[in-house]
């Protein structure tokens, strides 16, 4: 019921149901720690589902690029992992969308682009363009 789609070499672990459910009647502090990491993804994934259902375009790419340009990739240079096609397909948009508005992103020097790699320039910019988009 999973697919699982890696960037780089990766190494995956599937954990049976069975054996999470014996963990968390024995282990009161893994319990928490997995309702916490359950709660923050819901969170994650509703925002996410609000914000393709009522963004535009331009506020769907920000989104993604601000995603992917967000501390916990700061040591991959994801930008060069990422196909245009990938970064459409993340937003929820069109190629030719997706193109166009990181050409006027780049235009209003709001992000830098050289070859595959995309900077983030002016975050908070961005960020806005995210929220009204």
């Amino acid at each position: 019921p999973i697919s699982v789609v890696s960037m780089t070499r990766s190494v995956l672990c599937l954990i049976s149901k069975d054996e999470v459910k014996l963990l968390m009647d024995t282990n009161p502090i893994l319990l928490d720690t997995l309702i916490d990491w359950y709660s923050s993804d819901y969170m994650y994934l509703y925002s996410k589902i609000s914000n393709l259902s009522t963004r535009n375009s331009h506020g769907k790419l920000a989104t993604a690029l601000l995603y992917l340009a967000d501390e916990q990739f700061k040591d991959t240079n994801i930008f060069e992992l990422v196909s245009r096609k990938d970064l459409a397909d993340l937003a929820s948009i069109s190629l030719e969308s997706t193109n166009k508005i990181l050409q006027e992103l780049k235009n209003e020097r709001i992000i830098e682009i050289e070859n595959r790699n995309i900077q983030v320039v002016k975050p908070k910019l961005l960020h806005t363009l995210s929220m009204i988009g």
